[in-house]
């Protein structure tokens, strides 16, 4: 996922380098939607890990 992120952000960068300024902010909202699943996805393993030490 942070390789993803990365490439995201350097076409974010150029777009916002040739003065895409939509472009540039579509691409930083994708950014975003990644992250936010990242985060949902690892904290929904962590769950399910945590529930099935306790059963």
């Amino acid at each position: 996922m942070e390789k993803l992120i990365k490439l995201l952000c350097a076409i974010a960068d150029e777009h916002a380098r040739r003065g895409n300024e939509a472009a540039s902010i579509k691409v930083i909202n994708t950014i975003y939607e990644a992250w936010d699943l990242d985060i949902r996805t690892h904290s929904k393993e962590v769950v399910e890990n945590k529930f099935l030490e306790v059963s």
